[in-house]
């Protein structure tokens, strides 16, 4: 029994590593060593750089990727049907990894329902660009609020997306003012 045991734990484990490979990969994550430590039907795992702990080397946002990247490994492993939520995933990255993280969880809602909540109004608009671009559905819901009313959803609204020429048109404009502007101004 215990040789059996062992034999699954390993296979879990391998298992495991196997596909937060495939995660990290997917969101350029930082390369880590994993450690299982856990025994006794625990999936307790440990990430190292050389012989650190990764807080003590890695970026707020590299960490980040990594917990994103341990969680779909996780959620591939136990086979999860029910909705994947995300709950503002890109907290503490610059707009490269924003970008790889938006790209995963877009090709994650092909085979899933996904719900992100999210502050980042460039993430937003990454995300739903990517929808867009493959003509795939998503909704999209605003929670809005003034003096009296907290969080009320409008559905079926969008962000703002500027395009690279509606922004360089804003810039030209503001060059030319500053151009007719007097001195004093």
């Amino acid at each position: 029994t215990l040789i059996s045991k062992q034999a699954s734990e390993d296979m879990v484990n391998r298992n495991f590593a196997s596909l937060f490979e495939e995660e990290r990969r997917e969101l350029n994550a930082p390369t880590v060593g994993l450690e299982f430590q856990g025994r006794r039907g625990q999936a307790e795992r440990r990430k190292v750089v050389a012989q650190y702990r990764p807080s003590a080397v890695l970026s707020e946002g590299e960490l980040k990727v990594l917990a994103i990247a341990d969680f779909l490994a996780e959620c591939r492993m136990t086979g999860v049907k029910a909705p994947i939520v995300f709950d503002d995933p890109v907290t503490s990255l610059d707009y490269l990894r924003l970008n790889e993280v938006a790209e995963r969880i877009s090709r994650l809602a092909d085979t899933h329902q996904v719900i992100v909540f999210t502050h980042n109004i460039f993430f937003a608009s990454t995300l739903l660009g990517l929808r867009d671009a493959r003509k795939l559905r998503y909704r999209f819901y605003e929670v809005r609020g003034n003096e009296t009313e907290k969080g009320v959803l409008q559905a079926d609204v969008g962000p703002r997306q500027d395009t690279p020429a509606q922004i360089a048109k804003r810039i030209n404009k503001t060059i030319e003012l500053v151009k007719s502007a007097d001195d004093s101004v």
